[in-house]
């Protein structure tokens, strides 16, 4: 942008100077620090743009000539504010785009840390429980055969483990709802 508007005004000397929200420090369009207020030569003006009135966030240092065309002046301290805001804007933008891909990330990672969660207590639980069920109901069938008195009791009993197992399921299926 300096180097166009340095062309169209015709004046080879011209500098954008640029102001750091975060430190208030200045810069010129390479980013390279300059001092506030800078040095002026003989021929040279400076004219600051702001955005609500108060600190200059731009300045236009210039041939002291273009004052005698305000109109121009007012022209192309839109323009370069215009161009500064839309550069500050396209930058926010960009660090909110990365922001929201590490919180997506971040996100990703939770869901499957809670994935592996569900799936070892299942694994370690409710699962190992209702095989261990099936084998102790294969017992009392045995032994329902041989003895039927205790037979019946280890069904009584294998009765609670099913309860046991159904409540240890609907305690996971609650705590998967909850995070969800």
């Amino acid at each position: 942008m300096r180097d166009a508007l340095a062309t169209a005004l015709r004046d080879s000397s011209m500098q954008l100077l640029f102001r750091e929200r975060d430190s208030g420090a200045w810069q010129d369009a390479r980013d390279r620090p300059v001092t506030w207020p800078p040095d002026l030569a003989a021929d040279q003006a400076i004219t600051t743009v702001s955005v609500d009135g108060a600190q200059p966030d731009v300045a236009l240092v210039h041939d002291v000539a273009l004052f005698d065309d305000p109109e121009l002046l007012d022209g192309v301290s839109g323009m370069v504010l215009g161009g500064s805001r839309h550069q500050r804007l396209s930058a926010d933008l960009g660090r909110a785009m990365i922001d929201l891909e590490e919180s997506r990330r971040r996100i990703a990672e939770a869901a499957d840390l809670e994935r592996v969660r569900v799936q070892r207590d299942l694994h370690d639980g409710a699962q190992q429980r209702l095989v261990s069920l099936r084998i102790r109901l294969g017992l009392a069938e045995e032994r329902l055969k041989t003895d039927p008195a205790a037979g019946t009791q280890l069904a009584h009993e294998l009765g609670f483990e099913a309860e046991a197992a159904l409540d240890e399921l609907r305690a996971l299926a609650r705590g998967v709802y909850r995070r969800c």
